[in-house]
């Protein structure tokens, strides 16, 4: 599955921004990846196969025709609102490599202006292929953001959520709820 595959599914999400006041349409690239079981299923309605590794346009030949064990998911959360919009699925043999990555985080950026949002911050996990992705943006310890892809005025930031949950434990600790 590419990102936001479908010209409908660019178009729906590019007239949802035109009833947003424009601070609303700022937000962050989250990305995460998880195993999965690998698993081959036909779809009866759609008469497709799914489980083998689809990354669109920028699957390694090595592993086309190979069943996924890892899902990607890209989704879009705003700086202001309390709604998350999945952007993109794909699966992968493995992680999905950090030169893969990029070029996937490039393509969403890039289509997510042109349905009139705006990407400030890109939010991923610390795990190594991310840590790795994070290098081709020239991201370091000492350095948290990097020009931003379509605006060379701006700066695109990126942030590890584990910060963030470390944060959460740290405040709230083992809080149960209900």
């Amino acid at each position: 599955m590419a990102v936001m595959d479908s010209k409908n599914q660019l178009l729906n999400f590019k007239k949802k921004s035109l009833y947003m006041k424009p601070e609303e349409r700022r937000g962050t690239l989250l990305v995460d990846e998880m195993k999965l079981t690998q698993a081959v299923v036909f779809n009866t309605k759609t008469l497709q196969v799914h489980g083998f590794t689809d990354l669109g346009k920028y699957t390694p030949l090595h592993q086309r025709n190979t069943k996924g064990d890892h899902a990607l998911v890209m989704m879009f959360q705003p700086f202001r609102g309390h709604w998350i919009q999945s952007l993109a699925c794909f699966l992968s043999k493995g992680c999905a490599s950090a030169t893969v990555l990029h070029h996937l985080i490039i393509e969403c950026i890039i289509l997510l202006k042109k349905a009139g949002f705006s990407i400030d911050v890109v939010t991923a996990d610390g795990a190594s292929w991310n840590r790795e992705m994070w290098k081709r943006f020239n991201i370091c310890e000492e350095n948290a953001s990097c020009q931003h892809v379509y605006d060379p005025s701006r700066q695109l930031w990126f942030s590890s959520d584990f910060q963030l949950k470390t944060l959460g434990t740290s405040l709230f600790g083992d809080l149960k709820l209900g």
